[in-house]
Protein backbone atom coordinates (compact mmCIF):
# COMPACT_ATOMS: atom_id res chain seq x y z
CA UNK A 1 0.00 0.00 0.00
CA UNK A 2 1.39 3.22 -1.02
CA UNK A 3 0.96 6.40 1.09
CA UNK A 4 0.83 9.55 -0.04
CA UNK A 5 2.07 12.89 2.02
CA UNK A 6 1.04 15.99 0.49
CA UNK A 7 2.01 19.53 1.93
CA UNK A 8 0.87 22.98 1.65
CA UNK A 9 1.23 24.79 -1.41
CA UNK A 10 4.13 26.77 -1.78
CA UNK A 11 1.71 29.97 -2.70
CA UNK A 12 -0.27 29.00 0.54
CA UNK A 13 2.66 29.13 2.41
CA UNK A 14 3.88 32.32 1.18
CA UNK A 15 0.58 34.02 2.04
CA UNK A 16 0.44 32.74 5.64
CA UNK A 17 3.96 33.90 6.44
CA UNK A 18 2.90 37.68 5.03
CA UNK A 19 -0.36 37.06 6.73
CA UNK A 20 1.33 36.31 10.11
CA UNK A 21 4.48 39.04 9.39
CA UNK A 22 1.64 41.46 8.96
CA UNK A 23 -0.36 40.71 12.38
CA UNK A 24 2.97 40.29 14.12
CA UNK A 25 3.95 44.11 12.95
CA UNK A 26 0.64 45.23 13.70
CA UNK A 27 0.43 44.03 17.51
CA UNK A 28 4.19 45.99 17.51
CA UNK A 29 2.91 48.77 16.06
CA UNK A 30 -0.43 49.05 18.72
CA UNK A 31 1.87 48.18 21.80
CA UNK A 32 4.93 50.98 20.50
CA UNK A 33 2.13 53.13 20.05
CA UNK A 34 0.39 53.11 23.67
CA UNK A 35 3.97 52.94 25.21
CA UNK A 36 5.51 56.10 23.56
CA UNK A 37 1.92 57.64 24.13
CA UNK A 38 2.26 56.84 27.72
CA UNK A 39 5.92 57.86 27.66
CA UNK A 40 5.25 60.80 26.36
CA UNK A 41 2.60 61.57 29.33
CA UNK A 42 4.92 60.68 32.23
CA UNK A 43 7.50 63.05 30.57
CA UNK A 44 5.28 65.95 30.44
CA UNK A 45 4.00 65.61 33.96
CA UNK A 46 7.43 65.66 35.03
CA UNK A 47 8.41 68.60 33.20
CA UNK A 48 5.55 70.37 34.05
CA UNK A 49 6.07 69.99 38.16
CA UNK A 50 9.79 70.97 37.78
CA UNK A 51 9.15 73.93 35.57
CA UNK A 52 6.08 75.34 37.91
CA UNK A 53 8.80 74.32 40.86
CA UNK A 54 11.83 76.48 39.05
CA UNK A 55 9.42 79.24 37.23
CA UNK A 56 6.47 80.21 39.55
CA UNK A 57 7.77 79.64 43.30
CA UNK A 58 9.71 81.91 44.87
CA UNK A 59 9.26 82.05 49.07
CA UNK A 60 11.32 84.58 50.77
CA UNK A 61 11.62 83.70 55.12
CA UNK A 62 11.44 87.46 55.90
CA UNK A 63 11.60 86.87 59.92
CA UNK A 64 11.96 84.20 62.37
CA UNK A 65 12.23 85.45 65.90
CA UNK A 66 11.06 83.51 69.25
CA UNK A 67 8.80 84.22 71.52
CA UNK A 68 8.64 82.84 74.85
CA UNK A 69 4.39 82.18 75.15
CA UNK A 70 3.87 81.05 71.83
CA UNK A 71 7.17 79.42 70.10
CA UNK A 72 8.48 80.50 67.04
CA UNK A 73 7.23 83.25 64.73
CA UNK A 74 7.55 82.94 61.05
CA UNK A 75 7.07 85.92 58.58
CA UNK A 76 6.97 83.67 54.92
CA UNK A 77 6.38 86.01 51.85
CA UNK A 78 5.60 84.14 48.57
CA UNK A 79 6.65 86.13 45.65
CA UNK A 80 5.97 83.55 42.87
CA UNK A 81 2.89 83.62 40.59
CA UNK A 82 1.33 80.00 42.07
CA UNK A 83 -0.18 79.47 45.46
CA UNK A 84 1.86 78.02 48.09
CA UNK A 85 -0.67 75.21 49.47
CA UNK A 86 1.90 74.20 52.76
CA UNK A 87 5.12 74.73 53.96
CA UNK A 88 7.72 72.18 55.26
CA UNK A 89 9.70 73.54 57.90
CA UNK A 90 13.13 72.49 59.80
CA UNK A 91 14.34 74.20 62.46
CA UNK A 92 18.29 73.71 63.55
CA UNK A 93 19.69 73.08 66.78
CA UNK A 94 23.49 72.21 65.26
CA UNK A 95 24.10 70.83 61.87
CA UNK A 96 23.25 67.26 62.86
CA UNK A 97 19.96 68.27 65.63
CA UNK A 98 17.37 69.21 63.25
CA UNK A 99 13.29 69.72 64.09
CA UNK A 100 11.57 68.99 60.96
CA UNK A 101 7.58 70.42 61.00
CA UNK A 102 4.76 71.31 58.37
CA UNK A 103 3.48 74.54 59.28
CA UNK A 104 -0.34 74.63 60.41
CA UNK A 105 -3.07 74.57 57.54
CA UNK A 106 -4.93 76.84 59.41
CA UNK A 107 -2.82 79.97 57.96
CA UNK A 108 -2.29 78.16 54.77
CA UNK A 109 -2.45 78.62 51.73
CA UNK A 110 0.03 81.50 51.26
CA UNK A 111 -1.29 83.32 47.87
CA UNK A 112 0.68 84.10 45.22
CA UNK A 113 2.96 87.79 46.05
CA UNK A 114 1.28 86.97 49.87
CA UNK A 115 2.67 87.27 52.92
CA UNK A 116 1.71 85.58 56.31
CA UNK A 117 2.91 85.66 59.76
CA UNK A 118 2.76 81.94 61.11
CA UNK A 119 3.70 81.07 64.44
CA UNK A 120 4.44 77.58 66.14
CA UNK A 121 3.69 76.46 69.10
CA UNK A 122 6.19 74.85 71.54
CA UNK A 123 4.96 71.59 71.36
CA UNK A 124 6.30 70.77 68.25
CA UNK A 125 9.62 70.93 69.52
CA UNK A 126 9.17 69.59 73.27
CA UNK A 127 8.03 66.04 71.18
CA UNK A 128 11.50 66.29 69.32
CA UNK A 129 13.28 66.38 72.69
CA UNK A 130 14.55 69.99 71.81
CA UNK A 131 14.11 73.52 73.63
CA UNK A 132 13.32 76.14 71.06
CA UNK A 133 14.93 78.56 72.25
CA UNK A 134 17.73 77.20 71.10
CA UNK A 135 16.52 77.12 67.03
CA UNK A 136 19.81 78.81 65.17
CA UNK A 137 18.91 78.22 61.93
CA UNK A 138 15.17 77.64 60.21
CA UNK A 139 14.35 76.31 56.95
CA UNK A 140 11.18 76.50 55.00
CA UNK A 141 10.19 74.21 51.96
CA UNK A 142 6.77 75.48 49.54
CA UNK A 143 4.53 73.03 48.86
CA UNK A 144 2.72 73.73 45.95
CA UNK A 145 -0.14 72.28 43.71
CA UNK A 146 -0.11 71.02 40.44
CA UNK A 147 -2.74 69.88 39.14
CA UNK A 148 -4.36 67.34 41.31
CA UNK A 149 -1.21 66.38 42.66
CA UNK A 150 1.15 68.15 45.60
CA UNK A 151 4.90 68.87 45.06
CA UNK A 152 7.49 69.99 47.49
CA UNK A 153 10.01 72.35 45.61
CA UNK A 154 13.07 71.20 47.96
CA UNK A 155 15.12 73.00 45.59
CA UNK A 156 12.99 76.06 46.20
CA UNK A 157 13.70 76.92 49.91
CA UNK A 158 14.67 79.96 52.18
CA UNK A 159 16.97 80.08 55.70
CA UNK A 160 16.57 82.64 58.24
CA UNK A 161 18.93 82.62 60.57
CA UNK A 162 23.02 81.73 61.70
CA UNK A 163 24.36 79.06 58.61
CA UNK A 164 27.42 78.70 61.16
CA UNK A 165 24.58 77.02 64.11
CA UNK A 166 26.04 79.68 67.08
CA UNK A 167 23.60 82.43 67.54
CA UNK A 168 19.94 81.63 68.45
CA UNK A 169 17.27 83.51 66.79
CA UNK A 170 16.62 86.49 68.75
CA UNK A 171 13.65 87.42 70.77
CA UNK A 172 10.12 88.43 69.06
CA UNK A 173 9.79 92.36 69.81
Amino acid sequence: MKMFKRGISPLIATVLIIGFTVALAAIIMTWGTTFSKGMQKSTEATTEEQLACAQDVQIDLSGACIDGVTGVKLTVKNDGSKDIQNISARFYVSGDNVVPLYLPGASLPLPAYGIKSVTLSPTGFTGAGIDFNDVTLVEVIPVIKVGEKLLTCAATKDYFGDQNYEDVLTPCA
